[in-house]
């Protein structure tokens, strides 16, 4: 899936964890994000289940100004 690149590694672990996706690994590779799961039904379960946006542009900035508020 596409990434916005402002994304850091820890944010993204952060979102995934808010989701609930108990990743095996997670990297970046050419603005596509990659995440291993642990098994492929998960896999399958997670495509279907996370937003393809939730890594743009705008996802980025919503998740900064929450994590401001939070502060």
């Amino acid at each position: 899936r596409r990434i916005y690149h402002r994304f850091t590694m820890s944010s993204i672990k952060d979102i995934l964890r808010q989701h609930h996706i108990y990743y095996r690994h997670v990297k970046i590779v050419a603005s596509s994000l990659i995440i291993g799961i642990k098994n492929s039904t998960l896999q399958q379960e997670f495509d279907q289940y996370l937003p393809d946006d939730l890594f743009d542009r705008d996802h980025y900035h919503h998740s900064r100004r929450q994590s401001h508020h939070h502060h």
